[in-house]
């Protein structure tokens, strides 16, 4: 850990760091299913096209440092694309649906057993990790799997005495301290919010954001 204060490179940097950590063990322990073109046969070249389009748009996006601001070529660029590929995707899988729809209105009186394929296809089937690799071993049984999970997650949140900051663990009390004696040095009432009051704060949040 950097010294405090921390300069939004050091924030930035360990972030960074995180993120390849997870993405990594998640290659290298979590099984992935290859595409498979009939899974989603509503995947048309018009929308292989447009993806690929929106991808190549958010890597020039992202090397030109992923600003959020619509005034902002690269990101303007991106967001068409995205919406984009998304407009196609939905146009191809209502197309899909209708042709389902009408291929079983053709062949309801005549063929039952391809109905009845069709409805069992579009059930939703249970899906669950069925094997996990942690530590060069390969974990098949549900048992297994669960009591991998639990060492894995124990091994993360052991304190490690080496890991620690003495700087930050000083400011951090220091800090609690500060509040704790505002707290107690205070004599008005601490009014509890109102409904009407958090209602209007969640109704102004932005759209399509993490906070809204």
């Amino acid at each position: 850990m950097p010294s405090l204060p921390a300069t939004k490179e050091d924030i930035e940097r360990y972030y960074k760091t995180i993120i390849v950590a997870v993405q990594k063990a998640d290659k290298e322990t979590l099984p992935h299913k290859q595409f498979v073109k009939h899974i989603k046969p509503c995947w048309t070249k018009v929308v292989d096209l447009s993806h690929k389009t929106m991808l190549n748009k958010r890597s020039l996006w992202r090397l030109k440092g992923k600003v959020h601001d619509r005034s902002d070529q690269f990101f303007a660029d991106y967001k068409h694309a995205k919406r984009t590929f998304r407009n196609e995707m939905d146009k191809a899988y209502n197309e899909h649906i209708m042709n389902i729809a009408n291929r079983m209105e053709e062949f309801i009186d005549n063929d039952q057993t391809y109905i009845w394929s069709v409805l069992k296809s579009r059930r939703k089937q249970k899906t669950c990790c069925r094997e996990l690799k942690l530590n060069g071993i390969t974990h098949t049984n549900e048992s297994e799997i669960c009591e991998a999970w639990a060492d894995h997650f124990e091994s993360i949140f052991q304190f490690d005495s080496k890991l620690t900051n003495s700087t930050n663990m000083n400011f951090v009390k220091h800090e609690v301290n500060k509040i704790r004696k505002a707290q107690r040095e205070t004599k008005a009432l601490i009014i509890p919010f109102e409904f009407e009051e958090i209602f209007n704060i969640c109704k102004n949040l932005c759209n399509n954001k993490s906070t809204g």
